[in-house]
């Protein structure tokens, strides 16, 4: 999992925020023109579907139980969530920019599109090049995951994960925490459980990417000692900030990216098995594509 998280942060903060030289969109032109084309109007439609598939996968299987019980419980788990994009993610609609004439529009890969470039030749002696994606058909996180709950019908959750990327470029930090809290504990033999929550996340690789994101959930179900099943309504707001430094002979060039998610809400559904101490969990959420999580662990 460990491994798969790497490649994805990479993937979203040094190869989104910039490509090499050898992928600059109007050739020849300076360094400083290339980054701005870049990062102009092409840079969010290319990056946008993995931006958005980070964010629901993360948000996916946060709430693993229908119920909250009033005597005390802990659980230590290990979760890990697949996103798998829809076929409308791998392409967008670019545009020419600059000095390159004639102004054409494009069908261009994104970021998890096909890895082929689109190459367009100017009236002149100019090249427009729209870089080819990464051809990505899933992703996959993973994450150590502690709930602590009973009191006050409350339950909170704690993640964390950090490795480094190498020597040069710093770490790799992802935690996050959330609290639920019941509505139906309020109620005289409720049909159901119904409860509320919030999630925090963050990540922070390096120098190249900062992100925050908040989950707003209502969750609705039933379980009894052994068995659970929910269904939720979430919404989620994701800032993501990226930024490159590219140094050359005519000095640094700063390439800064702010951009949030653009499906904010998604719905979910979940299970959830106890066995001893044995804890299973799975859940499948939909937020325009799908994306799955399964749980394993011990609760007490």
């Amino acid at each position: 999992m460990v491994n798969n998280m790497k490649t994805l942060i990479l993937s979203l903060t040094i190869f989104s925020s910039v490509v090499t030289i050898t992928q600059a969109q109007i050739l020849p032109r300076s360094i400083n023109d290339y980054l701005d084309a870049y990062l102009g109007t092409n840079a969010q439609p290319y990056i946008q579907p993995l931006a958005d598939m980070v964010t629901t996968n993360i948000h996916t299987g946060v709430w693993d139980w229908a119920s909250i019980p009033e005597k005390g419980y802990f659980r230590i788990k290990a979760n890990g969530m697949l996103s798998i994009p829809s076929e409308s993610m791998r392409t967008f609609e670019g545009h020419t920019s600059g000095d390159f004439t004639p102004p054409q529009t494009v069908t261009a890969p994104t970021i998890i599109g096909d890895r082929e470039s689109i190459v367009l030749h100017g009236s002149d002696t100019s090249v427009y090049v729209f870089p080819g994606g990464f051809d990505l058909h899933q992703i996959a996180l993973g994450t150590p995951q502690l709930v602590l709950g009973g009191l006050f019908h409350t339950e909170i959750m704690g993640r964390f994960l950090s490795f480094p990327i190498n020597e040069q470029e710093g770490d790799v930090d992802f935690y996050g925490i959330g609290v639920r809290h019941s509505i139906s504990a309020y109620f005289d033999e409720p049909p159901i459980d119904l409860s509320i929550g919030y999630a925090y996340h963050h990540i922070k690789a390096g120098s190249y990417l900062t992100s925050y994101h908040h989950l707003y959930s209502v969750i609705v179900g039933k379980s009894n000692k052994i068995l659970s099943g929910h269904l939720s309504l979430n919404y989620q707001a994701a800032k993501y900030h990226l930024h490159y430094t590219y140094e050359s002979e005519e000095g640094a060039y700063a390439a800064n990216l702010d951009m949030a998610n653009s499906r904010p809400l998604f719905v979910e559904g979940g299970v959830g098995l106890k066995l001893a101490f044995l804890f299973l969990n799975g859940s499948i959420s939909y937020a325009g594509f799908y994306s799955f999580a399964l749980g394993a662990g011990l609760t007490f």
